[in-house]
Parts: C-alpha cells; sequence; structure tokens
C-alpha cells in the first residue's frame, strides 16, 4: 500500500478487507481451505506484476479453518 493511502485510509489497515470491492471464492479438490488460499494468492501476485502500477491491484486471502476465519498473512 502507498504512503498516500496510508494516510487516506489508516481505519482500513485493521480491516484489509473491508475496502475491496469484489470477491473471489477458489475451490481446489483435495486441498485444504488454507492450501488453496496459499494459491490463489501466489496467482494474485502474478496477476499483481502485470499492473503498470502494482500498488493499484490490492487482495485480502480469507480462509474457513474450523469454523473460524482467517487472514493468510
Amino acid at each position: 500500500m502507498t504512503t498516500e493511502r496510508l494516510i487516506q485510509e489508516p481505519e482500513m489497515e485493521g480491516k484489509p478487507a473491508a475496502s475491496l470491492k469484489y470477491s473471489l471464492v477458489t475451490k481446489c479438490p483435495g486441498l485444504s481451505n488454507e492450501d488453496t488460499a496459499r494459491r490463489t494468492g501466489n496467482i494474485m501476485d502474478y496477476v499483481r506484476t502485470l499492473n503498470d502500477d502494482p500498488s493499484l491491484f490490492r487482495c485480502a486471502l480469507i480462509y474457513e479453518k474450523k469454523g473460524e476465519y482467517h487472514l493468510l498473512g
């Protein structure tokens, strides 16, 4: 995240998914939710490199484990 956005949206950093406009649900048969989130993260990292300004592309990866939601970090 750029310094300018941190100044404009400091409260959003405590809730990384709160400012996102879209969601994507992924499933990989045979993999855990956490492993699926990691693979999705690898794809999102690649997509980010395709933009001229990578700071324009943001995502938060959230997965469910034992009835609780976790932010992949």
